[in-house]
């Protein structure tokens, strides 16, 4: 039961910065070591040493690309430093605070540690939570939803100290702990955005108070105040309160006549239901040629990935010659790796691609042929992935810690030539959304893209 519960959050939710997730959800699953799980137990520099070896042989013996990654010398750096530094005790908790960063030493998106699912429990029920969700933009933090009894301080409101600690130097450790592909940096910023509330891991003690300082919006005089700790109960009832806004569905379409421009949104390229995937293009593209649509948009921010199915089937109605979707020593998806040919009804309008650092894995794939093929306009901000990241994950678990480790075994790449493998697909027209942009929930991304349009339109008239 716990195995398929883990494996169905995986699918269904963001699957970098677990600890996001589990201060949404209740996880209680059982572990061996139920010691672990008390907060004050601590590990003895043997054990932690033992794993931390263990960690560095699994991922030594398994990932595809560490003794060929720019990293790696970075990796074992870390690794030298870190083994000498441990010479006392310690929890859990800090172990993982210390280990995790040499994980993101690997430069790879699809390789993560994980603290065992019973530490998560602890933490939602043993603690209570800075009571904010937080927007990061560049060093920064701002309130985007406030869970406390006081209205005080109100979104947009800027953290400057949380308890004395510069909410740089929180930001500083998140981003330490945040596995991505290369260097790329707003993937790791896309995931800090969705941590559903609180501050763990970037900031690691759990006050029943919080001092702290502030700047209220429209203002530049830091404030002060204490604001109370909530529960993962408390918070939980404002998240319902508040509807916060969530995106649902994998895939849909829509038209917009005035502009002849349809819109065609992508979630997550889902692994079940080829068939109706197959058949929701068909008709969708169908339907735009004989609306005669000359624009056509294609949203895949937020979209981590997928089965490269579907992907592979979307580059086809719009590319008018045959393309191969992966190289050679792919593992598996023979069919991706022949000649494609081009779908019908194909499109050879105007395209416009919105993109953000949640277009990770597969989405990148895709986006990697859309501009080694030129095939559209890019607009929004780099994205997470790529044309080339590591699949085949597993999971190990370390023997004294019991966390787990999954790690990227293979490489999936496209046969695309002249990308940057540490950096995302770079838009053609860099559009950012401000904090007060995503507060108003005012898509300035897409309005950018309709705006292109209307100007193309009324020249072209």
């Amino acid at each position: 039961m716990c195995d398929s519960i883990t494996r169905l959050l995986k699918i269904t939710m963001p699957s970098f910065l677990i600890f996001s997730l589990v201060l949404f959800i209740l996880i209680s699953c059982g572990s061996p070591r139920q010691d672990l799980f008390i907060p004050e137990f601590k590990l003895s520099p043997a054990e932690l040493k033992a794993d931390l070896n263990q960690l560095r042989n699994i991922i030594e013996d398994n990932h595809p690309t560490i003794n060929a990654n720019q990293g790696y010398q970075t990796f074992e750096e870390y690794f030298d430093s870190l083994y000498s530094t441990i010479t006392d005790s310690l929890t859990i908790v800090d172990f993982y605070l210390l280990a995790r960063p040499l994980v993101e030493k690997v430069n790879c998106g699809h390789t993560h540690l994980w603290l065992p699912e019973g530490c998560w429990s602890q933490i939602i029920n043993h603690y209570r939570h800075f009571p904010f969700k937080l927007l990061f933009d560049d060093g920064r933090a701002f309130v985007r939803y406030n869970y406390s009894d006081n209205s005080i301080p109100a979104p947009g409101t800027e953290i400057i100290t949380v308890n004395n600690t510069p909410m740089a130097k929180i930001i500083d450790n998140l981003l330490k702990l945040i596995s991505s592909e290369g260097k790329n940096e707003t993937s790791k910023y896309y995931h800090m955005n969705n941590i559903t509330f609180g501050l763990f891991p970037g900031y690691k003690e759990f006050p029943d108070i919080y001092n702290i300082e502030f700047i209220p919006p429209g203002d530049t005089v830091i404030r002060r105040m204490e604001i109370s700790a909530g529960s993962y109960e408390q918070i939980k009832q404002r998240r319902e309160l508040l509807n916060e806004n969530e995106r649902s569905g994998s895939y849909s379409y829509m038209l917009i006549d005035s502009l002849e421009t349809a819109v065609i949104d992508i979630n997550f390229f889902p692994y079940e239901n080829k068939g109706d995937q197959r058949k929701f293009l068909k008709e969708a593209f169908s339907e735009i040629t004989r609306s005669g649509i000359n624009n056509l948009i294609i949203d895949v921010r937020y979209n981590e990935g997928g089965d490269p199915f579907m992907a592979s089937l979307l580059v086809s109605y719009i590319i008018d010659s045959e393309y191969t979707y992966f190289v050679d020593y792919v593992t598996g998806y023979s069919d991706l790796k022949r000649p494609m040919k081009p779908q019908e009804p194909n499109f050879d309008g105007n395209i416009y691609v919105l993109i953000n650092g949640g277009s990770f894995s597969t989405t990148g794939h895709f986006l990697s042929l859309m501009k080694y093929y030129e095939l559209g306009t890019f607009i929004g901000e780099e994205s997470g992935g790529t044309y080339k990241c590591n699949g085949c994950v597993k999971e190990f678990e370390l023997t004294r810690t019991s966390f787990i480790l999954e790690c990227g075994r293979c490489i999936f790449r496209t046969k695309v030539y002249g990308l940057d493998k540490n950096r995302g697909i770079l838009p053609d027209i860099e559009v950012k959304p401000s904090i007060a942009d995503i507060i108003e929930d005012n898509d300035i991304v897409m309005k950018t893209a309709l705006d292109i349009i209307l100007q193309t339109e009324v020249e072209y008239k």
